[in-house]
């Protein structure tokens, strides 16, 4: 009887301890892998954010943490251009991603040529440089 009451009371502490452990474990990661909004960055992200979309439209920023450092991820759009950054929140850019669709007759002549012979009659489906 005594041996029970003394497993119920460490299985109690046990509880209360993995209980405080997720807690604050919890707390540590909030508020990463979050969206947040322009006016939620620190000013240096801002302008760096300004400098490199221009008038681009912000789809969404998003807060993370990357190697333990926090980054902000911002996915933007301009007539068609999709644009991607990686900002750390020192405002250094980190990558610059840029994707446009355009169409085969915007290519050069002699780019067209050369997909043509080598491709033939394949579906072009997607062309990265």
């Amino acid at each position: 009887m005594i041996g029970d009451n003394h497993q119920i009371r460490q299985h109690k502490i046990f509880r209360w301890m993995l209980v405080i452990l997720l807690a604050t474990g919890f707390g540590v990661t909030i508020g990463f892998g979050k969206k947040v909004s322009l006016t939620e960055i620190p000013a240096v992200v801002q302008d760096t954010i300004v400098r490199e979309i221009g008038q681009a439209l912000i789809d969404k920023i998003d807060r993370d943490k990357d190697d333990d450092e926090i980054v902000y991820e911002v996915d933007a759009e301009d007539d068609g251009i999709d644009i991607e950054l990686k900002i750390s929140s020192d405002g250094t850019l980190q990558k610059k991603k840029v994707e446009e669709e355009i169409t085969l007759s915007e290519l050069p002549q002699v780019v067209r040529n050369t997909i043509t012979r080598e491709i033939r009659n394949l579906w072009i489906e997607e062309v990265r440089c």
